[in-house]
């Protein structure tokens, strides 16, 4: 393999890592618009972010948490993170069943949001943080080049095209 090819694949690699960094800002691109949308927006959005984070985790957790499981020093981060979209997921689902109409709804949604933004700031930093990072040391790039690929592929059945953030917003249909 010569110097040039083995580049290529390195930087392959970190598209994988781009590729998901590129999830995490637009979902939180939903988020932000999410806090002074009306109910109706919120209703949408959440929808949306829903989708997205459903197609994300899931392709996330088939294809590079699965890997990653067999190396004993990224274990604990790997369970986390597992742990971490479980209460991601709960945490919207929970958002999607609050009447936002009430008074009582009203306060409710915005503690729930709350604990959600906070839930995915913390996964996402602790993703990019620390878990990439070590990712990165222990997979070769052309295992990341295939991870990444393998996601695409299944984001691209799940979903008509990879969407931005802006790409969420309500009343735009992607």
């Amino acid at each position: 393999m010569t110097a040039n090819t083995n580049m290529e694949h390195t930087h392959k690699g970190v598209g994988l890592f781009d590729s998901l960094r590129h999830d995490h800002r637009g979902m939180s691109t939903v988020l932000d618009q999410m806090k002074s949308a009306s109910p109706e927006e919120k209703t949408e959005l959440l929808r949306r972010l829903e989708m997205a984070f459903t197609i994300h985790a899931d392709s996330e957790e088939r294809y590079f948490y699965l890997r990653l499981r067999r190396f004993s020093g990224l274990m604990e981060l790997v369970h986390s993170a597992l742990a971490e979209h479980d209460t991601i997921r709960e945490l919207m689902q929970q958002l999607a069943e609050v009447d936002q109409e009430t008074v009582q709804g009203s306060v409710a949604w915005q503690a729930l949001f709350s604990d959600l933004e906070y839930a995915v700031n913390q996964h996402v930093h602790k993703e990019e943080q620390l878990i990439f990072p070590r990712a990165r040391r222990q997979l070769s790039p052309t295992e990341l080049n295939h991870i990444k690929d393998q996601i695409e592929d299944e984001q691209r059945k799940t979903r008509p095209l990879h969407q931005s953030g802006e790409g969420l917003r309500p009343g735009t249909g992607t």
